[in-house]
This record gives C-alpha cells, sequence and structure tokens, in this order.
C-alpha cells in the first residue's frame, strides 16, 4: 500500500527539483492518479477510486433526502 509520505520519498530519489514548485506540481498529479484513477482495494471500494465512492454515497444521500 502507498501512501503520500512513500510517493514523496520516491519522488525525491527518482528526481531532483529545483523548485518548490516542481515538485508540488508531481505531487499534484500523484494525487490526481491516486484519487480519481487508481483501483482501491478498500472493503467497501469495489475496486473503485476514492471519488467514484464518494460521489455515489453523496448521490444516494441525496436521494434518501429527497
Amino acid at each position: 500500500m502507498q501512501t503520500l509520505k512513500d510517493a514523496l520519498e520516491g519522488m525525491l530519489r527518482k528526481k531532483r527539483y529545483g523548485t518548490i514548485a516542481e515538485l508540488q506540481a508531481d505531487l499534484d498529479r500523484w494525487l490526481a492518479w491516486y484519487n480519481i484513477q487508481r483501483p482501491h482495494q478498500g472493503r467497501h471500494n469495489r475496486g473503485r477510486p476514492p471519488l467514484q465512492v464518494i460521489r455515489e454515497f453523496r448521490t444516494q444521500q441525496e436521494l434518501k433526502a429527497a
């Protein structure tokens, strides 16, 4: 299981960053991949990325409230 800390350590080992902005851009890309594209193996995720799980949950809550 990869965490943000693991990802950051990996980035710093693979690339020499000249500015914080360069590092931030790579972190932003990693976070987008992790939260939007990568299938998660959590118990209730069933292989869906976190953003999809959250959107589906919110939709269900809105339907219940209506």
